[in-house]
């Protein structure tokens, strides 16, 4: 049996385009599957802030989370007792908040980034 392979390429353009005007209709008919699919794999958010939105070239935007105070105060107990969590911990957490597993996951990551560069300019100050 024959496989069937497809290179999608993504390209990232700053500001408005037109080159979809140049596109034959079989082109611009594939750059609007691709723009689909890109379109299911990373949907927009639901924040009302369109600051907050991520724009990539004619793609939906995709919005920034913004947490509550309770919920970053929540959190932030959270990582100071633990800063890695296990998967009942964040899968707790998570209800507890309202928010998806996987933005406790980034939330710690991010946290756990910024200890870290925290930390390492603490030990710069004091060297120097």
């Amino acid at each position: 049996m024959e496989e069937y392979k497809e290179n999608i390429s993504l390209s990232l353009s700053i500001g408005t385009s037109h080159q979809h005007e140049k596109l034959s209709n079989e082109n611009k008919n594939k750059v609007q599957q691709q723009q689909q699919q890109l379109h299911v794999l990373f949907p927009a958010s639901t924040t009302s802030n369109p600051e907050d939105d991520e724009v990539i070239g004619d793609i939906a935007p995709r919005k920034k989370l913004r947490l509550t105070k309770e919920q970053s105060d929540m959190l932030e107990n959270s990582f100071r007792e633990n800063n890695i969590l296990n998967g009942n911990q964040k899968q707790e957490l998570a209800r507890k908040l309202d928010l998806q597993v996987r933005q406790v996951e980034v939330w710690f990551q991010n946290r756990r980034a910024r200890y870290h560069r925290m930390a390492f300019n603490r030990r710069l100050k004091i060297d120097n």
